[in-house]
């Protein structure tokens, strides 16, 4: 069966400011079942971010809820190339 595009899971970058908070709001997401990897600094110029950030697969608004109410403060945004 074909996936409509409105069925098509999110991607999202979260820009935050230390490996730590990355660590951190990763293992939140996978304890919610959302998968993420991390980025750091260099990986990040395309976002035009510094620091760390993490790579969601998943829906973008739960993930964000999740990490903040994680106490994660996120610098920035990016969703599907541009910024949020």
């Amino acid at each position: 069966m074909m996936r409509r595009k409105q069925d098509a899971p999110e991607g999202c970058v979260f820009i935050l400011s230390s490996i730590t908070y990355a660590h951190k709001a990763s293992k939140l997401l996978s304890l919610a079942g959302i998968p993420s990897s991390l980025i750091k600094g260099s990986d990040l110029k395309k976002f035009d971010g510094c620091g760390y950030g993490i790579n969601v697969r998943g829906d973008c608004v739960r993930a964000r809820n999740i990490i903040e109410s994680g106490g994660i403060t996120i610098r920035s945004e990016t969703r599907e190339g541009r910024q949020a």
